[in-house]
């Protein structure tokens, strides 16, 4: 099965590519370990709140399915990936992102090069 750096996150009826997002990541990873590894969703910091959205912000590289009021296409742009989603929506899909990275890393198995794994708490 060939390599693919993106990945696909569905929500809202929408699908939202992920590509690098390293930098913003590492700040949630910072985050995490200030609070003990674990990171509830429902309760962010600043900081954390902060990063969610830079992941979001950073990492979207397109979407599908995401319509302004007229119920036209928004192109993935940096103004819209601003604008047009709400912000606590924004949370919930970098929420579902750690999810899915989550997934990927316990169906390939504990790794050595993997020191820490981010808990993300609903």
């Amino acid at each position: 099965m060939p390599y693919c750096p993106y990945l696909k996150i569905e929500c809202f009826d929408a699908e939202f590519v992920f590509g690098g997002f390293d930098k913003a990541f590492s700040k949630i990873a910072s985050a995490a370990m200030s609070s003990g590894g674990v990171i509830d969703t429902d309760n962010l910091n600043a900081e954390q709140f902060g990063a969610f959205i830079e992941v979001f912000s950073e990492g979207v590289v397109s979407w599908h399915g995401v319509v302004g009021l007229d119920g036209e296409p928004l192109p993935c742009t940096r103004e819209n990936k601003e604008q047009a989603i709400p912000t606590m929506q924004k949370v919930k899909i970098v929420e579902l992102l750690f999810a899915t990275m989550q997934g990927i890393d316990e169906k390939k198995g504990p790794s050595s090069d993997t020191p820490t794994t981010l808990t993300v708490e609903e």
